[in-house]
């Protein structure tokens, strides 16, 4: 029964490492296809660049996506519909200057699309915000 025992937790440890590893690779081959895409998301975004300034507008991502298929398609399969990439550019031009930079914009949004509950009180903020906006220019 001893050597049984023995044997037994061989195996599981032996599972338990050839699952770590399998883990582990997983992990690494995720954050390469993420880096990939990351760049091509980036090359992306200079081919919406219509004045190659370097940064993006709100019109321009929004022109992207319906009339750029590689773009509307890299978005849809993120999950961002016409409507959040609206709400996403409100997000991220925190400065108000009607522009992100093509770094920002990708960073940011892998971010967001990474971390679920993070994306969701991103967007709460914002809606916040621009109810707040809406509050304060009635009154």
């Amino acid at each position: 029964l001893m050597v049984m025992n023995v044997i037994l937790s061989m195996v599981v440890d032996s599972s338990l490492k050839a699952c770590e590893e399998d883990t582990k690779r997983r992990v690494l081959e995720k954050e390469k296809v993420c880096k990939e895409n990351a760049e091509a998301l980036r090359n992306m975004c200079f081919e919406l660049d219509e004045d190659r300034s370097g940064v993006l507008t709100k019109q321009e991502l929004l022109d992207g996506f319906e009339h750029n298929p590689a773009f509307g398609s890299m978005m849809h399969l993120m999950d961002v519909s016409m409507e959040d990439l609206d709400a996403i550019f409100g997000i991220l031009d925190k400065d108000g200057s009607g522009d992100v930079s093509y770094d920002e914009f990708v960073d940011e949004l892998y971010k967001m699309k990474t971390h679920d509950s993070h994306t969701l009180l991103v967007f709460i903020k914002h809606y916040v915000s621009e109810i707040n906006k809406q509050v304060q220019v009635e009154f």
